[in-house]
């Protein structure tokens, strides 16, 4: 009896998990197909009531604001996360605490309850391991099972920083480095050119389902990726619909963005920064993947002598995603 209990308790907090997560899309679809009126009216649209009178003159304006840079005060407008995480929500250590850290993380506890390792992903490091750490600390607390966690960045110089980095992932069993970069599309190499620091050096880059490939792996629970301004290149270029991924934390940098022609890493454009057209197209992409996006937090504000590299991280964002299909797996495979 008390075994049947036990399993009945389990099943009806599953179906109730269930029954948050298809709530929160179905909001979170009403808000994208109003955002996405006011944004793209009906092309020779004219109003057929009220309601259309009024809401056609403000997508007009709101039309205008597509073409602002993604990096003004305009974009929290039309690029606010409609989906409300319905599990478990949990942030890494904040950015207050570590410069360029603090990522939210949607259904953390589903996840750990899961009882098997779970996929981590983070591409960019620069030698800094904050969020693969607190990541791991939270998923082997109460006995859990830990991440497969596989951190990539070829752009490490080497010497005694970095064989100390390299030297305390291994010792401390944080995760698995490769030295390769992300690619959009497959059988690509970047010469990075734009930067001063990589002129003229050539890294093997990898799609995330070469990544994948290689590793042995199915699926990613979390894909993290900070890679400087590629992100738009990144997100254009792949087929989300075909990878299976859990959680996708990016952080975007308008302000230089870079794309890959003829396998070389160019610049879009001295001075121009991303429009919130753009970014929003890209939302748009993952979001038919089955993404939606529940988290939009400031890296830097972008001006002041007292943060660091505030000169240069104007339209810095940190954007979350979460697949509500890999929410709904997370609860049929664990209890909390």
């Amino acid at each position: 009896m008390q075994i049947w209990l036990l399993l009945s308790t389990a099943s009806i907090h599953q179906r109730d998990e269930l029954l948050l997560i298809d709530h929160a899309v179905k909001t979170a679809q009403i808000r994208m197909r109003e955002r996405d009126i006011l944004a793209y009216p009906p092309s020779g649209s004219s109003p057929g009531n009220n309601t259309m009178a009024k809401v056609l003159p403000a997508a007009g304006q709101s039309r205008g604001l597509l073409s602002q840079p993604f990096n003004t005060a305009f974009s929290p407008m039309l690029m606010h996360p409609p989906f409300a995480c319905p599990l478990h929500l949990w942030k890494t250590t904040s950015y207050t605490e570590v410069w360029d850290e603090g990522k939210w993380l949607c259904g953390m506890k589903q996840l750990r309850a899961r009882q098997s390792s779970c996929t981590v992903y983070a591409v960019g490091s620069n030698r800094q391991d904050t969020f693969e750490r607190t990541v791991q600390s939270f998923m082997r607390a109460n006995g859990g099972a830990g991440c497969n966690v596989h951190i990539y960045d070829p752009t490490l110089a080497p010497g005694p920083e970095t064989d100390q980095f390299l030297a305390a992932l291994r010792s401390d069993n944080v995760g698995t480095f490769h030295p390769i970069g992300l690619a959009s599309h497959a059988d690509s190499k970047g010469q990075l050119i734009e930067h001063s620091m990589f002129r003229g050096k050539t890294f093997e880059l990898q799609t995330i389902g070469q990544m994948m490939r290689s590793n042995g792996h199915e699926c990613i629970d979390i894909l993290k990726v900070d890679i400087e301004g590629m992100e738009h290149d990144l997100i254009t270029g792949t087929e989300w619909g075909s990878l299976c991924v859990g959680m996708f934390l990016v952080e975007y940098h308008s302000e230089h963005a870079f794309r890959v022609t003829n396998n070389v890493v160019k610049s879009h454009g001295p001075g121009r920064h991303l429009s919130i057209r753009e970014v929003l197209g890209d939302v748009h992409k993952l979001e038919r993947a089955g993404f939606f996006m529940y988290s939009m937090e400031l890296v830097c504000v972008g001006f002041g002598p007292a943060l660091h590299h505030a000169s240069g991280c104007a339209g810095q964002t940190e954007l979350a995603f979460v697949n509500a299909s890999w929410l709904k797996a997370l609860t049929t495979r664990g209890e909390q």
